[in-house]
């Protein structure tokens, strides 16, 4: 018998030909592939005996890799720091187990023994709650409204004991930051108010028992809610300990009808008098002029408070008594508003009494929005000449469109001399400036360029807050229309013709624009008489939103001013070429708009959509001096 390794020579001649083999090789080559069939079949057992013994050889070492992992050594130290850097950075964890730190404690039960004895952890939480009478009903048939009812009911009574767990168990002695977000009733009519069973006594109970604990403290609620709030808080405490609050946001709505809004706005807000009070915060509060400032009063005086926010329009009175009593703040952000001219005369508008210096020695930082009718209000000009900020850094200037009238009582100011010159006049170094241009007469932009010129690195041209956020091409902000702002990029433009005494903004480093409106060959031109030039110094980041497509590559035309022939030939090098940073966004062809009724309107992928407070903190935008601090 021939071996199954071996071939019989008697078989070669057939490798060559076609020919049909005899009846002998025609036996033998059967027999042969008979036994070769048989060696196939025993080798593919041993070989399926060899897998299952694979298999379960795996299966042991994995049971032992599971015990040998290295991540079952880290310490529970190491694993608390891991957990840590787990949780939301944009806001405070929500009570819910699809995030940290819940989420932690049900992946296995050694992380979930970590997680839950350590403090800090469950020392951050984001409650969002109502009244049970805030359940909008649903149909006609009332049973089902009252079962509704009725489990809403329930969860908001599980969400008081949840927190109760997170405050009294689980977070230990740590600070505390909490966001309570409360919606109430919005309805034309008073309101019939909590029910008994109502558990927001229950919840704001718990607050004030551990508000000596709290460190940072957002409250968005309905005015008539809060001054439950503040009813509660005296009552559990008449002298409430607020040493550890450091951050304070308050964003009070009314809910009711205008006629009982002043009556009902609180007289006192408790939590300004913390005396440690660092960062504040505060939108809405319906309250008049006089009760307001008092309110600002009641925060303590001296150096601790350092940023300030406020959405709601104070007079420039009330701007003077907020300045002069928080002397020690570094970033401030204020809204600017006086009657309407037809109003009021200059003189009703001065007050002989206001300091004529308001010295603010940290200020790094002002945001200042004015409204329409601030163009030529005699306080204001007291206002913008009494400021004195030596160290300021950053303007951020906003304004409103002037509409003209032809009225005989309509007072109509200089807009060719802008009264916010009086107070640019005063930054010796100022180094950023925002600013909406197309709400300027064009002669007084110009005189704004002129007056920042000795020490401008930094220029935002529109809204700041899009230019921070992702692109929406179809979400263009509303500006004025001012056809002779056309040219504004070519007053910035370097030529030969310009005396370097007449140059604009020579130290420009960092440029942005939203909206630009310029076209790309003007922004090239811009950008490509700022290279190779010693009269200026050389751009570094250039940030532009385009609500329009694309009409050249600029990027590429800046960098081929380096490789070009005609380049080399006047001396220009590409080994002495910094690249510009270009963050340049056009509205798309693809792009699209979502429709109404779909269930993604108005909800962009790129971003979180979480509405965490009305406070518009302008301020969070206002620490960081680098150029380089948002790419």
């Amino acid at each position: 018998m021939v071996s199954c390794e071996e071939e019989d020579p008697v078989f070669e001649e057939f490798s060559g030909n076609n020919d049909p083999p005899s009846v002998d090789a025609l036996q033998k080559a059967t027999l042969i592939e008979a036994e070769i069939q048989h060696e196939i079949l025993a080798t593919e057992e041993r070989i399926a005996d060899l897998a299952r013994r694979l298999s379960s050889l795996q299966t042991r070492a994995s049971k032992y890799r599971r015990i040998t992992t290295p991540f079952r050594r880290v310490p529970s130290e190491v694993l608390t720091e891991i957990f840590a850097h787990c949780l939301p950075t944009h806001r405070n964890p929500l009570l819910s187990a699809s995030e940290a730190p819940v989420l932690l404690t049900r992946v296995c039960s050694r992380w979930r023994q970590v997680a839950l004895a350590s403090p800090p952890l469950w020392a951050q939480m984001h409650v969002t709650f109502c009244e049970s009478n805030s359940v909008p009903w649903v149909s006609s048939d009332g049973e089902e409204n009252m079962n509704r009812k009725s489990a809403t009911l329930q969860a908001l009574k599980l969400r008081c004991q949840v927190v109760r767990n997170w405050l009294t168990v689980l977070s230990g002695i740590c600070p505390l930051s909490i966001s309570l977000h409360y919606v109430g009733v919005f309805a034309d009519g008073e309101t019939d108010g909590p029910s008994e069973q109502d558990p927001t006594d229950e919840l704001f109970e718990l607050l004030a028992q551990n508000i000596h604990r709290c460190r940072d403290l957002d409250v968005n609620m309905p005015l008539e809610v809060y001054q439950r709030l503040e009813e509660i808080m005296k009552a559990a405490s008449p002298s409430i300990d607020l040493k550890s609050l450091r951050s304070f946001r308050l964003s009070c709505y009314p809910i009711r009808p205008p006629s009982v809004i002043l009556s009902t706005a609180p007289a006192e807000v408790s939590l300004l008098k913390a005396p440690n009070l660092k960062k504040l915060s505060l939108a809405g509060l319906s309250h008049s002029s006089a009760t307001f400032t008092n309110l600002l009063s009641t925060i303590p005086s001296g150096p601790h408070l350092t940023h300030l926010s406020c959405t709601r329009y104070l007079t420039s009175t009330e701007i003077f008594s907020v300045l002069t009593h928080c002397s020690g703040l570094v970033h401030c952000s204020l809204l600017l508003s006086t009657p309407p001219p037809i109003d009021f005369s200059p003189e009703a508008d001065s007050d002989s009494s206001l300091p004529n210096n308001i010295f603010l020695p940290r200020l790094l930082s002002l945001a200042i929005t004015e409204d329409m009718y601030v163009l030529d209000s005699a306080s204001c000009k007291r206002l913008y000449s009494s400021i004195n900020a030596p160290l300021l850094k950053w303007f951020n200037y906003g304004n409103q469109p002037y509409y003209h009238t032809e009225e005989e009582n309509q007072i109509q100011p200089d807009l060719s001399f802008p009264t916010v010159l009086q107070l640019l006049e005063r930054f010796q170094r100022l180094t950023k400036l925002t600013l909406e241009p197309y709400n300027f007469h064009p002669h007084g932009l110009k005189r704004v360029f002129e007056v920042v010129s000795p020490t401008l690195t930094h220029l935002v041209l529109g809204q700041e807050a899009i230019l921070r956020q992702p692109f929406r091409p179809f979400e263009a902000p509303i500006v004025a229309q001012t056809p002779e702002l056309n040219d504004l990029l070519g007053w910035l433009t370097v030529s030969d013709s310009t005396p370097d005494t007449e140059l604009l903004l020579p130290h420009l480093q960092v440029f942005e624009a939203c909206p630009c409106r310029q076209s790309d060959e003007e922004v090239f031109r811009f950008v490509a008489s700022r290279l190779a030039t010693d009269r200026v110094d050389t751009l570094k980041l250039v940030r532009l939103r385009f609500y329009r497509k694309k009409q050249l590559d600029i990027e590429g035309r800046v960098s081929q001013l380096f490789t070009s022939e005609e380049s080399r030939a006047k001396g220009a090098h590409p080994d002495s070429y910094t690249p510009i940073k270009f963050d340049l966004q056009y509205h798309s062809a693809e792009a699209h708009l979502t429709d109404f009724l779909s269930a993604s309107y108005r909800v962009d992928h790129n971003i979180e959509y979480w509405d965490f407070s009305d406070t518009n903190e302008q301020v969070s935008q206002m620490s960081n001096w680098d150029v380089f601090s948002h790419q």
